[in-house]
């Protein structure tokens, strides 16, 4: 099920959403960037996808993107579609709240008890299905459920067919006989994302974060990510530990690929920028960056 593999917001961590890194960020603006070896000239190409956009609503490069895969020997991705079965169960064995752990909504003090009912009374997809069984989540599961809601009220919908790119070119990539390589197993990608033995008051005290922040003004990922303005996904993860291990784990191992193989890389676009991106970290490397120009314009 596409709903329990899309995590657009899930950094479980306390973050600031517009603030200011101090720094001028090299690799800030473009999903779509090439990276040439200086050692061997090889060049490889690296997209920086929205897991849950839906490109029905965008004029989507579909043409290009698969001409960059046949040119590409090896295709990385975040987690192979191949070990979806395993991560579903996974995530859906995790979000479980044990009998010991206090119940939700109630262990929320009667503030956020109240904010919550008004943001699930208003809600349109994820959070009205899931509440008859909210008191058997965890506060972890709830922040996912929370995030996937605050993503989808701000994603058109005119009734045309879902689009999930990362499936999508996966899937182009295995019909043309590609390697596909995954970054993570599924059940690193599932520590990473629900973190399932973070301390009960911890969780809580996120959840509460994710409550106050579900109608801040401004905060619209899918309008980030179709205007490329890849800095501001990158600084709701920037300095988070476990997201700083991820960049660094997929660093490394394009770095070993690229010495031999054209690559093409999918990865959630909040890797590529800031300091601690993926692509600033090949940088360091002495890895040639460029963007590649394309366009992610509204459908009329």
């Amino acid at each position: 099920m596409h709903i329990l593999r899309i995590f657009l917001i899930a950094a479980l961590g306390s973050f600031s959403f517009f603030g200011c890194t101090g720094q001028e960020e090299k690799f800030d603006h473009s999903v779509l960037w090439s990276i040439k070896s200086p050692k061997t000239g090889k060049t490889s190409y690296i997209l920086g996808t929205c897991h849950m956009i839906d490109s029905s609503q965008v004029i989507f490069p579909v043409k290009m993107i698969k001409g960059l895969i046949d040119r590409s020997q090896y295709i990385w991705v975040e987690v192979s579609k191949a070990q979806s079965g395993r991560y579903n169960y996974l995530m859906q064995a995790n979000m479980m709240a044990d009998s010991a752990t206090p119940k939700l909504p109630g262990c929320l003090t009667p503030e956020y008890q109240e904010k919550l009912a008004r943001i699930i009374d208003s809600s349109k997809f994820i959070l009205p299905s899931i509440k008859p069984t909210i008191s058997l989540l965890k506060p972890q599961a709830l922040i996912i459920f929370l995030d996937q809601e605050m993503f989808l009220k701000n994603v058109p919908n005119d009734g045309q067919p879902n689009f999930f790119m990362d499936t999508y070119f996966e899937q182009y990539a295995k019909e043309t006989e590609k390697g596909i390589l995954s970054f993570e197993t599924a059940s690193q990608q599932m520590q990473w994302i629900l973190q399932p033995d973070l301390d009960f008051t911890e969780a809580i005290k996120l959840l509460e974060t994710r409550i106050d922040l579900f109608y801040t003004p401004g905060l619209d990922v899918w309008e980030f990510y179709r205007s490329q303005d890849i800095a501001q996904m990158s600084v709701l993860f920037d300095q988070q530990d476990w997201h700083i291990s991820r960049n660094q784990n997929m660093a490394r191992r394009l770095d070993i690929s690229m010495q031999d193989y054209a690559l093409f890389v999918m990865v959630g676009a909040a890797h590529l920028s800031g300091e601690n991106g993926i692509l600033n970290l090949m940088d360091q490397k002495g890895y040639i960056i460029k963007p590649v120009e394309i366009k992610l314009e509204l459908k009329n």
